[in-house]
């Protein structure tokens, strides 16, 4: 993802960067990464930036969205491990697996269905469940941005779609690394077959709709030292493979 719309978690983090007297950070990880639509809170608050770009009204819904999707994120299961390994960095890229690969997930590389691999500290079904709420939570931002794209002017679409693009492709990833914790459990368990034909149905709605969304954002999947870590013909396999899935779960 070029950026997370979470500016007030963003916000607090400068505040207390500021608190223990740091005075400058660095503006990417890595050499050519995209800067981001965050970048503005250097200079302005959430509240501030939404009413230079959008009517009060607008403003006010799209200020309730990014509060939202800035709750959502806390619930994020932070570890190293988590960050580098699981499925979120390639979402609906990675590929379901109806018998266990043997593959091992690694920082830069494939997730694959190394779910030990993916939790860190983390449970399996803790990882599930957080990855779960934070979707669900997640899903409540989105709603409020789709119930004000009624009230967005010409003006405002650009920046509005821009914010929109962002928040949904989000979702794709993170929602995706839920129903792939979840498959990936019961497989390994050896139950709930039809719990994994409804996560497989899901993901193949997820990967339709990030392929879309790539269609007309190319810097989706991309990141500066591995370049692109899917493309939407990785997303085209995804698709063909839930397909495959589905037909041999059902």
């Amino acid at each position: 993802m070029p950026y997370i719309p979470v500016p007030y978690l963003i916000q607090e983090h400068f505040e207390k960067l500021q608190a223990a007297g740091v005075n400058g950070i660095m503006l990417s990880w890595t050499l050519g990464g995209y800067p981001g639509g965050n970048l503005e809170l250097l200079n302005a608050s959430p509240e501030e930036i939404a009413n230079y770009k959008y009517h009060p009204q607008l403003a006010e819904e799209v200020c309730r969205a990014q509060k939202q999707f800035s709750e959502a994120f806390r619930e994020y299961p932070f570890s190293s491990t988590v960050a580098y390994n699981c499925p979120a960095n390639y979402g609906p890229m990675n590929v379901l697996h109806l018998q266990p690969t043997g593959y091992l997930s690694t920082m830069v590389g494939f997730p694959h269905d190394d779910i030990d691999g993916w939790r860190g500290a983390y449970s399996a079904e803790t990882l599930e469940k957080q990855f779960r709420i934070l979707s669900e939570k997640w899903q409540i931002g989105l709603d409020i941005l789709d119930a004000a794209s009624g009230m967005v002017k010409e003006n405002e679409k650009a920046e509005f779609d821009e914010l929109y693009t962002m928040a949904k492709a989000s979702y794709c990833h993170l929602r995706s690394t839920y129903l792939q914790t979840a498959f990936t459990r019961l497989r390994n368990a050896g139950t709930g077959k039809a719990e994994m034909l409804k996560y497989a149905n899901e993901e193949l709605s997820l990967a339709r709709e990030l392929h879309d969304i790539v269609l007309k954002d190319s810097r989706i999947g991309f990141e500066a030292s591995n370049h692109y870590y899917y493309t939407v013909n990785d997303l085209r396999e995804k698709i063909i493979n839930c397909e495959y899935v589905i037909e041999a779960l059902s």
